[in-house]
Order: structure tokens, then C-alpha cells, then sequence
């Protein structure tokens, strides 16, 4: 049985297209699906932030069909696009490197994602807060975003990217 991230992510936005948050669910399940949704998607102005929900492994994710995106390609699908935002909710793909490589390569403002290997549940707790709450989740939940490799970079005033998940 493989479950959907769709059903959390509806809470978090606050209901299907009723709350304060709109989305846009869209099922990529191979290479070229990912492509036409984020290229179509780009295409709408009022879809500023996208969150990517895949299996993955260090510098790929890995599609339902078997296909796997690698790092440099899912930049260069991003680099086109005016989106502001992106988290990688995906094992281990989200290590500052590749973030870094994101914001260096793309017009994005930030960038998300885990370094570790992932549990489904705890790492959708924490991806249904992330937007507003990189500070709250430093105290109240520090342990698990260390435990699962929690980054939040962004590009700073001087190109220079921060991560929000940094002791201060």
C-alpha cells in the first residue's frame, strides 16, 4: 500500500481550495509527468512555492514508475520557472549541497529539504509547518529536525544563501 501526502497537505492549506492557502495536487508518477506539471504549473503567476513528495536517495528522486531525477535535472526543470520556494520532501536529497545548487542555479528564493533517510509521518509533520515556522521548529522541535537533517536555505540580500535551520 503506498500512501499519499495529499490528504495532509489539504489539512495544512486548510481544505480543498476553501482555505487561507490554495493548492494544486498534482500526481507525477514518472519523469515526464514531474516535467509537464512543473512546466505547466510555472505557467500559472499565482503558483509561487512547490513541494515535491517522492522516494529518493542522496542526489535523485525516485518516481512511482521507476524513473529517477537526478539533482542536475531537477534543477534545470526549476531554472526556467518564477517560483519563489521549493521543499524537497524526499530521503536524503535535501542535503545543502544539492539546496545550494538550487538557489545558485535557479531564480528561487529558498530552498527546502531533508539529509536523511526519512520517516513518512514525522517528516510530513514537520512539512505541514515549515512555511511560516522555521524558528518555531528550532525550539519546539529541534530534535526532530536534526534527527531527519532539516535544511531551509535562502537567498539573502547579497546572493548569499542562509540556512534557517541553523543554531543562532
Amino acid at each position: 500500500m503506498d500512501l499519499s501526502v495529499h490528504p495532509l497537505v489539504k489539512i495544512a492549506c486548510g481544505g480543498l481550495n476553501s482555505g487561507p492557502l490554495e493548492f494544486d495536487y498534482e500526481l507525477a508518477n514518472s519523469r515526464v509527468s514531474l516535467q509537464d506539471a512543473v512546466l505547466r504549473l510555472s505557467k500559472n503567476p499565482q503558483i509561487a512555492h512547490v513541494y515535491l513528495a517522492f522516494h529518493g536517495a542522496r542526489n535523485s528522486l525516485e518516481c512511482f514508475n521507476g524513473d529517477k531525477v537526478k539533482i542536475d535535472n531537477l534543477v534545470a526543470l526549476f531554472a526556467p520557472t518564477s517560483f519563489e520556494g521549493v521543499h524537497l520532501g524526499v530521503c536524503q536529497v535535501g542535503n545543502k549541497k544539492n539546496l545550494q545548487k538550487m538557489l545558485d542555479r535557479t531564480k528561487l528564493r529558498w530552498a527546502s529539504g531533508y539529509s536523511a533517510q526519512i520517516d513518512w509521518v514525522g517528516s510530513a509533520a514537520l512539512d505541514m509547518i515549515i512555511g511560516d515556522a522555521a524558528d518555531a521548529l528550532k525550539r519546539h522541535a529541534a530534535g526532530a529536525c536534526k534527527d531527519l537533517g532539516l535544511s531551509v536555505l535562502v537567498r539573502g540580500s547579497e546572493e548569499v544563501a542562509a540556512n534557517l535551520m541553523d543554531a543562532q
